[in-house]
């Protein structure tokens, strides 16, 4: 995880900022939707709302495609493991060299 660290931590961190912020707009709406009604500011809130739900989605898409390296990199190495040790001794056995009992 040595190279996956600094971009899930940035991306977690963007994750939960985007996140707040939306909750915030959404009870900042609640809390004033009679202004909002009165004014006709509904487009403009839906709009802001949209724009910030659509960078949420963004990076929660790159959360898991981030997330989706980091196991297929450590499913990798772990099927790996079992693929080095005949690869490795296999020749060796093969021309006799090696004897198992």
């Amino acid at each position: 995880t040595f190279g996956f660290g600094p971009s899930i931590m940035r991306c977690q961190g963007a994750l939960i900022r985007q996140e707040a912020g939306l909750r915030y707009v959404l009870i900042r709406t609640r809390e004033n939707a009679e202004s909002i009604a009165f004014f006709r500011g509904g487009l403009a809130e839906w709009s802001h709302f949209e724009k910030l739900f659509v960078n949420l989605m963004e990076t929660v898409h790159r959360f898991i495609v981030i997330n989706t390296g980091i196991g297929t990199f450590n499913q990798c190495f772990h099927w790996a493991t079992f693929a080095v040790v005949p690869l490795l001794v296999g020749p060796s056995y093969a021309r006799g060299e090696v004897e198992f009992e």
